[in-house]
């Protein structure tokens, strides 16, 4: 099903005529920033619900930004992104690679890392416990290049290809933890049956609102909105929910 175009409008404070719509990307798939949930499976054009959205919802009523929302399952969101068909997406982690064709908002959420260790083993919450482990992570994250970039912290880094095979990993005593961007998604295939679900209190994760590069009218637009939101308040009542 292709991505539905919903448009939030007469939402607070009228918008002056010369901002301009933008149309945003958001991951119906990553909760608890955004989901977007029919019968607990995501469904592509569902309204995304979650901090995210909800964010988004409060920038537009200051009258600073407007956004149209394209809802649907990351790859087809970044490959709308990269095609023109949308002009920012939500929920980006920064990677040197982004940088070169993205420009990024001021953070508009951040998340610790979420972990799972083996129900009787000792809790791993800090990079320096670590040292000497096992650390199962699953390909082609922001969790995962992060770990790279930093030697996985002292853990030796085990790459697997699917959510599942990541508890899988841990829960056969193959590795010794598995530390991810975030919880994984609603829709569950797999069995977490004998393991501890926690957050590492110092590996955390900072989200963007990214537009293409050179788009300063609409980075400007978002960035304003973002702020204005912050400044009064309204982000911490968000956050807090």
């Amino acid at each position: 099903m292709a991505a539905l175009g919903l448009l939030w409008a007469g939402v607070g404070a009228a918008a002056p005529d010369e901002v301009r719509t933008i149309r945003i990307g958001v991951d119906i798939n990553a909760p608890p920033l955004s989901s977007g949930f029919v019968d607990g499976v995501p469904v592509p054009g569902q309204l995304p619900e979650g901090f995210t959205p909800a964010l988004l919802r409060e920038m537009q009523a200051t009258g600073l930004v407007k956004f149209e929302i394209s809802a649907n399952f990351w790859a087809p969101t970044m490959k709308k992104f990269t095609t023109g068909q949308i002009d920012a997406v939500a929920n980006v982690i920064m990677t040197d690679e982004r940088r070169e064709n993205m420009w990024y908002s001021i953070p508009h959420a951040t998340l610790h890392a979420a972990t799972y260790t083996r129900a009787g083993d000792p809790a791993i919450t800090r990079k320096e416990q670590l040292a000497g482990k096992v650390m199962v992570m699953l390909k082609g994250t922001s969790s995962l290049l992060l770990a790279q970039k930093n030697n996985g912290w002292g853990a030796s880094i085990v790459i697997e290809e699917s959510w599942a095979k990541v508890l899988q990993r841990v829960r056969q005593g193959e590795g010794d933890i598995a530390v991810l961007t975030n919880l994984p998604p609603l829709k569950r295939t797999w069995d977490e049956e004998g393991l501890r679900r926690d957050f590492m209190e110092d590996i955390f994760y900072q989200f963007h609102i990214v537009v293409r590069r050179g788009d300063r009218d609409g980075l400007e637009q978002i960035n304003a909105a973002l702020a204005q939101v912050k400044y009064t308040g309204i982000y911490d009542e968000l956050h807090d929910q």
